[in-house]
């Protein structure tokens, strides 16, 4: 029963909330507007701040819920459940397999990621040790902000703060002497397919 998890988490991380939502109380097809993306940018951009920070938040729950939820103890089985939900909204059944860029449900996960490291390898947590569990995502969540601040540019800053994750998520973790491969390995993959869907921002940027 268990190997059906990864399915289960896919299917979850397609729900297209961004076009749920536009339809419901927004303007028509979010997939007509805008870029076309169904994620929270091009919701805010055409829809307004109150449905993108609500897109942004469900698409965000739609990466923890299943990489919390659904983890079976064996950490391979885990790390491809842990892709799975970006995956699902990258590419998503119900809409033919276009999807959006997977930054919001890739926030989501390494969220999860992270705990589950340091609670999986049974390290004693103090109160003051407690922050490390969501280290890398905290960093990570820095960054992006930083980053679009200074650009204003949202692939760019998300570009670079999933990127910087990897190598963030790799230093907290060796400095404590964990076992995380499996974990990285999840997130390499997460970060590569991100920086894919990314090409023609990656583009127009180079341009």
């Amino acid at each position: 029963m268990t190997y059906l998890y990864p399915l289960l988490a896919y299917l979850i991380g397609s729900i297209p909330f961004g076009v749920i939502f536009t339809r419901l109380w927004g303007k028509g097809n979010l997939q007509k507007m805008g870029s076309g993306n169904i994620g929270a940018t091009n919701v805010v951009r055409t829809q307004g701040k109150t449905l993108g920070a609500l897109t942004f938040l469900c698409d965000f729950i739609k990466g923890v819920l299943p990489c919390y939820f659904l983890q079976t103890g064996d950490r391979v089985l885990d790390s491809i459940i842990y892709v799975m939900p970006l995956l699902g909204h990258v590419f998503p059944i119900w809409l033919k397999f276009k999807g959006g860029k997977g930054v919001s449900t890739y926030f989501g996960i390494l969220l999860v990621v992270g705990a589950s490291v340091f609670r999986s390898d049974e390290v004693v947590m103090q109160d003051v040790h407690c922050p490390m569990l969501f280290a890398t995502f905290l960093a990570t969540l820095f960054i992006w902000f930083t980053t679009f601040m200074v650009t204003k540019i949202s692939a760019v800053a998300s570009i670079t703060s999933c990127l910087c994750s990897v190598i963030i998520f790799y230093y907290v973790c060796d400095s404590w002497n964990l076992d995380f491969v499996s974990e990285l390995y999840a997130l390499i993959i997460s970060v590569a397919v991100i920086v894919i869907r990314h090409h023609t921002n990656v583009k127009q940027l180079l341009r």
